[in-house]
Order: C-alpha cells, then sequence, then structure tokens
C-alpha cells in the first residue's frame, strides 16, 4: 500500500504480506526510516515505526515485547499492533502476514518493555514479529524493521519498579538503605568507593546510572557492577550522590541519593597554655617543676589528643562549640617527654585517609632547672 501525500490513513489488522516492497510506503518510495522526535511532515504525518529489540515468550506463554519509541508526544496516545511473518520481506523490512495484538501508550524512550494480549495468532505459530504504529491523528507508520526472533524465556515480563537497594561507602560501617534514611557523612578524599547490595530487588539489575546531578544530566546507563569507583567534583562542599538502577525487564528504579560534605583541608589545632604557661610556637622545650600537666587551645574539629613518648593517652578532649578543648591535669612523671598534640578529622566515623595537624615540643619535668634564655619554666 501506497500513500502520497494523504493524512490520516488507519491501516489496523490488516494481513499484509507477500509483496515485492514494503507492505505500506509512504511517499517518497521506499522504506522511509525514522526522524528524531518525528517531528517531520508528509504522508501520513511521516509517523515512526516502532524499533523493536527484542520479543519474547515468558514462561506463563505470554508475549513481551521490548522497543524503542519515538514518536512525537504531540501526537499521544499511541497505538502499536504487532504481526507475526514466516518470511523475511526483501526490503530488510516488515510486512504484516499475522495479527498478534494490540497496545496503547503515551510512552517514549529506549528499551520500552510492552506487554501484547495475544487476541490472534497462537503463540506457537511466532517466527518473526514486526509492528506498525498509529497516532491519534489515525496515521499509521511504515511496518518496522524485521525483528529479532520469538525465543521462549527470552524476557522476564514484570513491570514492577526495582526496590530494596542497600550500599556501603568503603570505610564506613552502616550501609544505605533507600534515600533520605542516613544523615550527611563526611569524607576527606574526592575518590570513593561504592559496594551495591541487590539481592532480594526481584529481577536481575543489570544497568546503574550514578551522578552528582540529580537529573543524571550527560550520564547514560552503564552496565550494572556491584563495586565502583566514583570521584567527587572539585570543591571542599556539600555534595549529593545520586543512584539509579534498571533490571533486566527494563524497569527503572527510584532515585536514591547520598549526602556527602567533602572536607580536604586538615583541622587547625592550636595550643594555648600549658598548665598556667602560655605556649609560645618559636620554644621547642618547655620546662615545669610538677608531676601533673594540663593542655588547653583551640580547634576547628571534633576531637583533640594527646600523646606521649609515643603512647596516646586517654586524655582526649572534646571541642566546644566555641572551638575551645581542655585536657586536665594528667601525671607526665620527671624526666623528659615528647608531647603531640593532634587534632583528626571525622575519628569517629571514617577509616578514608583520616587527616590530622600536629603540634610537637619536647616537655621537662625537672624541679631544679633555672629559667634561661629562650627556656620557660612553670609550676
Amino acid at each position: 500500500m501506497r500513500r502520497t501525500t494523504e493524512q490520516n490513513n488507519t491501516f489496523s489488522q490488516n494481513s499484509i504480506h507477500s509483496n515485492s516492497g514494503p507492505g505500506i510506503d509512504l511517499t517518497p518510495v521506499g522504506v522511509t526510516t525514522n526522524d528524531a522526535g518525528d517531528s517531520d511532515t508528509g504522508a501520513n504525518d511521516q509517523m515512526n515505526y516502532p524499533v523493536l529489540n527484542a520479543a519474547g515468550l515468558t514462561q506463563d506463554g505470554a508475549l513481551a515485547i521490548k522497543a524503542d519509541l519515538d514518536f512525537n508526544s504531540a501526537e499521544a496516545p499511541f497505538i502499536l499492533e504487532f504481526f507475526d511473518n514466516s518470511t523475511n520481506d526483501d526490503s530488510g523490512y516488515g510486512e504484516g502476514q499475522t495479527y498478534i495484538g494490540t497496545v496503547t501508550t503515551s510512552e517514549i524512550g529506549e528499551d520500552i518493555l510492552l506487554e501484547v494480549p495475544i487476541t490472534g495468532s497462537t503463540p506457537t505459530n511466532f517466527s518473526r514479529i514486526t509492528a506498525t504504529a498509529t497516532n491519534t491523528n489515525g496515521s499509521t507508520s511504515e511496518f518496522s524493521a524485521q525483528s529479532v526472533n520469538v525465543e521462549n524465556g527470552d524476557i522476564l515480563l514484570d513491570d514492577n519498579r526495582p526496590t530494596n537497594f542497600q550500599f556501603l561507602i568503603k570505610g564506613f560501617m552502616e550501609s544505605k538503605k533507600g534515600a533520605g534514611e542516613k544523615s550527611e557523612i563526611t569524607v576527606n578524599k574526592r575518590r570513593l568507593e561504592f559496594t551495591f547490595d541487590v539481592n532480594g530487588t526481584g529481577t536481575k539489575i543489570t544497568e546503574m546510572k550514578i551522578s552528582e546531578h540529580s537529573d543524571f544530566k550527560g550520564n547514560n546507563w552503564r552496565v550494572f557492577d556491584d563495586n565502583i569507583i566514583f570521584e567527587l567534583s572539585e570543591g571542599d562542599e556539600t555534595k549529593y550522590v545520586y543512584f539509579k538502577f534498571k533490571d533486566a525487564a527494563g524497569n527503572d528504579s527510584k532515585t536514591y541519593e547520598q549526602k556527602i560534605k567533602l572536607d580536604t583541608s586538615k583541622p587547625r589545632v592550636k595550643l594555648n597554655k600549658i598548665l598556667a604557661l602560655e605556649f609560645l610556637p618559636e620554644y621547642s622545650v618547655f620546662y615545669i617543676i610538677s608531676n601533673y600537666a594540663s593542655f588547653t587551645g583551640t580547634s576547628d574539629d571534633r576531637i583533640v589528643t594527646v600523646t606521649i613518648d609515643g603512647v596516646r593517652q586517654h586524655y582526649n578532649a572534646h571541642v566546644k562549640l566555641d572551638g575551645s578543648w581542655h585536657i586536665p591535669r594528667f601525671w607526665v612523671g620527671p624526666g623528659t617527654h615528647k608531647i603531640q598534640i593532634e587534632s583528626f578529622d571525622n575519628l569517629e566515623f571514617t577509616l578514608l585517609g583520616i587527616q590530622n595537624s600536629e603540634i610537637e615540643f619536647t616537655l621537662v619535668n625537672d624541679p631544679t632547672k633555672q629559667l634561661i634564655p629562650k627556656e620557660l619554666v612553670t609550676n
């Protein structure tokens, strides 16, 4: 059948086959391939045909089709008719020998899963599936290209969104379950390793997306991997990482998110006093005439620790909201001691390459020591 400039011609449930050319031929003569977005005009609106990617019989005997539907959304809804053919057409595109069934949809996109109710041919006769599309104006497309053969169990008929995802960021002890269920986490490096657990999600997960953009701009579907490396964008600030998954049936999950604060700067720690003595960074040795010492200072992180002669002490200080900290009097004993005052990034929550800043000096407990130039004594 050939149409030149006429519009709104509907071809439905016909038996068209054994022709020397395409079963439906819209001007110009010969196969008219699809255009992006179906914005062209002409005979029957130059309606795009479905592109069939896979066809299969489920274990329940239903017919399932995966197709790319590139239509003009203004012409929705679309009636898709499916046909079986015993032989290939010489044009490389199909005809419509035996009507199978019809699906009405407004979906547009790639790899859309369609369940075709079988109202014509019986499943055991399927050989080569083709399809047409008719828009809301009644304009029917040419037949699709020759489809793949129908195979038993090729497609799992499943229109349920995959759910129940969990993921773990290496270095953190708790896994993520769904969007918004965990508070912000802080990391001090851009390169992160994610491990995904998709057990119990239903149909096998085959593809995924990961991005810092909620609309996944510039990110295509990638083959699912349960262990991936993702690098955050530059800049110390709070960021969001978004995830989305697709199963073998073509169903998308909802979008999951994780709030992450990137902080690549080392914490700053300042020691103000040793006992009552002002700490002056230009001096490296300080003298006391007491077996006890205490330290006071400021920091921009949570925890400050003290290490004496290479042994970290239990005298940790929690930094107050105003940034101040205080390690009270503790035993140091007579003699010369190497002291380290340290402040750590996220000491409580992460193993991701903990960063620290430290102050080092020598503390001498010597009651007989007298004050000499560039050395200070306190009791």
